[in-house]
């Protein structure tokens, strides 16, 4: 791979968990604020995700050196499913929330 190839993968996941870092913030002042659950679950959803970034972007340079990354890319799989179910169930979970709170009923 050529050095600017590595200093745009670099760079992005540097982006990719910087953001990630950003979100658990919010959401984790979100929740002191409100005490919704689903905002700390999606805070945990958020920490699989920088686990998924940092494990794929390991097995890439892991592959680099010769080595087969195969069990890293196995855990990067199952830390993406993980985050993946737990972040969709926790935005479910908000919106139902945010749905009951504008209902007109509750008014």
């Amino acid at each position: 791979m050529t050095y600017n190839m590595h200093v745009v993968e670099n760079y992005l996941t540097a982006v990719g968990v910087i953001t990630q870092i950003i979100l658990i913030t919010l959401q984790l002042g979100a929740f002191r604020k409100t005490k919704h659950p689903s905002l700390a679950v999606m805070s945990v959803a958020s920490a699989f995700n920088v686990l998924y970034v940092l494990t794929s972007y390991g097995a890439r340079h892991f592959r680099a050196s010769g080595h087969n990354p195969l069990t890293l890319y196995l855990l990067a799989a199952a830390l993406l499913t993980v985050q993946s179910t737990i972040l969709v169930w926790s935005v479910r979970s908000l919106f139902r929330a945010f749905a009951r709170a504008c209902s007109p009923r509750e008014r």
